[in-house]
C-alpha cells in the first residue's frame, strides 16, 4: 500500500491514501466522534478493500465509501 505520509490509519498516512488507477479503497467507520476509523487503499477488488477496512475499523463499524482510482 502505497500511503501519503504522517496518516493516523494503518498505512500511516494524514487519514487518507492515493489511490492507484485499477485500485480499490474503503473508508470505515463506528460513526463516534473519537471512535474507530480505517482506511484501506489500494487493494485488488473492492470487496477486498472493503473487508480490510473493517477489519482495521473493528466492532460496530460500517464501511461509509469504497470506490476505485479514475
Amino acid at each position: 500500500m502505497n500511503c501519503v505520509n504522517r496518516a493516523k490509519t494503518s498505512c500511516g498516512d494524514e487519514g487518507y491514501c492515493m489511490l492507484r488507477p485499477g485500485l480499490y479503497g474503503a473508508w470505515a467507520t463506528d460513526h463516534k466522534y473519537l471512535g474507530n476509523k480505517a482506511f484501506a487503499c489500494n487493494l485488488k477488488t473492492e470487496e477486498e478493500a472493503r473487508e480490510q477496512a473493517l477489519a482495521w475499523c473493528g466492532a460496530n463499524c460500517s464501511v461509509e465509501w469504497s470506490g476505485d482510482a479514475r
